[in-house]
């Protein structure tokens, strides 16, 4: 799986901009300050829910649990947060459009 295109809109110093990405490798290629890790992070903040500039915010330090249900509970959390990523954002499509998708393709 790879991501096909991403727009970034009023993230960081983009205000409306669309990038299409090929399947292997992108070359990623600018003057300093136009942008470069910005692009890196919007893609590790999708998929992460996370941003690099704060670990203290990984999943993994949240992890204090003293039962089974405690994980439970915090690995439930951890779903529905992750779980509300736009995912037309990276180009994929949720389980439901997929399903949508090949039924209307069956028909």
């Amino acid at each position: 799986m790879y991501i096909e295109s991403l727009k970034l809109k009023r993230f960081r110093n983009y205000s409306n901009q669309m990038f299409e990405l090929k399947n292997g490798m992108n070359l990623i290629l600018g003057d300093n300050g136009i942008g470069k890790t910005n692009l890196l992070e919007s893609i590790y903040l999708l998929s992460t829910t996370r941003s690099h500039r704060n670990d203290d915010e990984r999943f993994s330090s949240y992890l204090k649990f003293f039962s089974l249900e405690d994980l439970i509970k915090q690995g439930k959390a951890y779903l529905k947060r992750s779980n509300n990523i736009p995912m037309a954002v990276l180009g994929y499509l949720t389980p439901k459009e997929k399903r949508a998708e090949l039924e209307l393709a069956v028909a």
